[in-house]
C-alpha cells in the first residue's frame, strides 16, 4: 500500500498541478502527497514514492533509499529506472506497480473462482521445479532436462528481466485456499517465422490435472490478455503428439491454424482471436 508520494519539481507551477490532478485519486486510498526537498529527512521511506525531474536531486534522493521516479516531459534522461512525461495518465495502479517492483515483491494479477494467479518468485522455484519433474514433463517442456542449479539461475533472470519489462509474462497458479504452487501459465512475446507473435503458455501439475484448473486457468488467462493488452491474436505451439495440450487449447476458444517445423519437429500452431 502506498502511504505517502512526494514530490520534489523545478517549477512551482508544475507541482501545483501535479497536486490538484493527483489528489483526488490518491485521497480515495489514504495516501498523503507531500512536497520534499534533498535535505529533509525521512525516517520510513518503505511505503513511499517519490516523483523529481532534477537530476542532481534524484541521485541524493536515491542514495538516501528513496524509491524514485521521474517526471521528463521532453523526454531528458533521468538516472532513475521509471519515468513518466504526463501527469494525467497516472493511477494508483501505476504508482503501485512500480512499488511493488522496487520492493521486489510478485504483482498478483487476477483471481477466478479456485485459483490466484501472481508473478513467480524465487521462493516458489523449488515447488515450480518438483511439478517439471514430474513423469513424461520432459517430453514436452526443455527446461524439464536441466540441473536445478541453471533452472533456478534462467527462471531468477526472467522474473528481474521480463515482468518489469513487459508487465507480462508465464505466472504462477496458486490454490486460493492453501496458497499451494500447482503450475504456471501466461504470456509471451516471441518471434515466430520471422514475425512477433505473443504466445500463451501453460503448465499444471499431474497432481492437479483432470480437476478443470486447466481450462480455468487458460480461459482467465486469455480474457485477461484480451482486456488488458487488446492483442489482436495469442497462438499456442502444441506438439501433435500431446493430446490433452491440444484438447485444453481448443476447450478454450483456440482454433487450429497451421502445422510449422522446428528443428525438423512438427508444432501446430493453435491461435485465440480477439475480434
Amino acid at each position: 500500500m502506498l502511504s505517502t508520494l512526494f514530490l520534489d519539481l523545478h517549477n512551482f507551477h508544475d507541482k501545483q498541478h501535479f497536486i490538484s490532478v493527483l489528489s483526488p485519486i490518491l485521497s480515495t486510498y489514504n495516501t498523503q502527497i507531500q512536497t520534499i526537498t534533498p535535505d529533509k529527512f525521512i525516517r520510513n521511506k518503505n511505503e513511499c514514492l517519490l516523483i523529481c525531474d532534477i537530476p542532481s536531486h534524484l541521485k541524493i534522493y536515491q542514495n538516501n533509499g528513496f524509491f524514485c521516479i521521474g517526471y521528463a516531459p521532453s523526454l531528458d534522461f533521468l538516472p532513475v529506472s521509471y519515468c513518466f512525461q504526463d501527469v494525467t495518465s497516472l493511477t494508483y495502479s501505476y504508482f503501485t506497480t512500480i512499488l511493488s517492483r522496487y520492493k521486489k515483491e510478485p504483482l498478483s494479477i487476477l483471481d477466478t473462482s479456485r485459483l490466484h494467479i501472481q508473478e513467480l518468485s524465487e521462493q516458489n522455484l523449488a515447488d515450480l521445479y518438483k511439478i517439471y519433474q514430474q513423469p513424461d514433463m520432459s517430453d514436452f517442456i526443455t527446461d524439464a532436462k536441466e540441473n536445478y542449479n541453471s533452472f533456478y539461475q534462467k527462471k531468477c533472470a526472467y522474473i528481474k528481466q521480463i515482468y518489469p519489462f513487459y508487465d507480462y509474462g508465464i505466472w504462477g497458479i496458486f490454490l486460493k485456499d492453501s496458497t499451494t504452487l500447482i503450475g504456471e501459465c501466461g504470456i509471451q512475446s516471441i518471434m515466430l517465422e520471422q514475425k512477433e507473435e505473443i504466445e500463451i503458455g501453460y503448465l499444471l501439475s499431474k497432481n492437479y490435472q483432470k480437476k478443470g484448473y486447466g481450462t480455468e486457468m487458460v480461459t482467465a488467462i486469455l480474457q485477461y490478455a484480451k482486456k488488458q493488452f487488446s492483442f489482436s491474436r495469442i497462438i499456442a505451439r502444441i506438439a501433435p503428439e500431446n493430446k490433452a495440450s491440444i484438447s485444453l487449447a481448443t476447450k478454450c476458444g483456440m482454433t487450429y491454424e497451421k502445422t510449422i517445423y522446428e528443428q525438423q519437429n512438427p508444432k501446430e500452431i493453435y491461435v485465440f482471436h480477439n475480434p
